[in-house]
């Protein structure tokens, strides 16, 4: 197990739940590699299969310590899936496979917020 964030991190969990996300999402997206985590989720680069593009998709860790951490991830999902701007990235698509919430967004290039506020 690894720390994050005061949280235990059950990587075994984490990847059995990834693996049937995406068999289950494999007709429409190949995922590439993990690009990053937080406090609750997971993100990874993808190939969109239908379309050409790269998107970003972003699922709720399946061992999250907080109870509320679905209802904050769908709340999330919710939120940006309403927010119309030409500076916010937009939500292409959302979901849940076996207990695992996930949305899709495109993928864009660059520094990470991480990396901008240090």
């Amino acid at each position: 197990a690894r720390r994050m964030l005061g949280a235990r991190f059950n990587e075994a969990a984490l990847h059995t739940g990834i693996e049937r996300l995406v068999e289950d999402l494999a007709s429409r997206y190949r995922v590439e590699h993990e690009i990053g985590r937080g406090g609750w989720g997971v993100v990874y680069r993808a190939r969109d299969l239908r379309l050409p593009r790269t998107v970003a998709l972003k699922v709720l860790r399946v061992d999250s310590a907080d109870p509320d951490a679905r209802e904050r991830f769908r709340r999330e999902i919710d939120f940006e899936a309403r927010l119309v701007h030409p500076h916010i990235i937009p939500v292409i698509e959302s979901g849940e496979v076996d207990g695992a919430l996930y949305f899709i967004m495109p993928y864009v290039e660059g520094s990470t917020l991480r990396e901008l506020l240090t």
